[in-house]
């Protein structure tokens, strides 16, 4: 049975996200792939639609709990995901979103 998320790992998530650690490589309609530089070493997050996974050793020794690192890869999707459902914030320069 997976585990919950818990309230620390949400915290570490949002720490993670808030010192820039979070680096988005591609986004697309079904799926995301970043790095996240933890605590102990640098990570790849990917989710191309079949669930989360991480390269990190938490995720070795607990497959179907989810870790830090890939809570905050979900927050920026679900931040993306959101703003292309209602067309909310988009970085400036085009229209599209795009600079240049």
């Amino acid at each position: 049975m997976p585990r919950k998320p818990t309230a620390r790992m949400w915290r570490k998530a949002a720490r993670l996200l808030l010192q820039g650690r979070v680096a988005v490589h591609a986004v697309g309609p079904h799926g995301i792939l970043a790095t996240v530089e933890g605590d102990e070493g640098v990570y790849e997050v990917v989710n191309e639609g079949n669930g989360w996974q991480c390269t990190c050793p938490y995720q070795d020794y607990h497959p179907s709990a989810p870790c830090s690192h890939c809570a905050a890869v979900a927050l920026v999707w679900r931040a993306v995901k959101k703003g292309d459902e209602t067309d909310g914030i988009r970085p400036e320069g085009t229209p599209d979103g795009h600079q240049g």
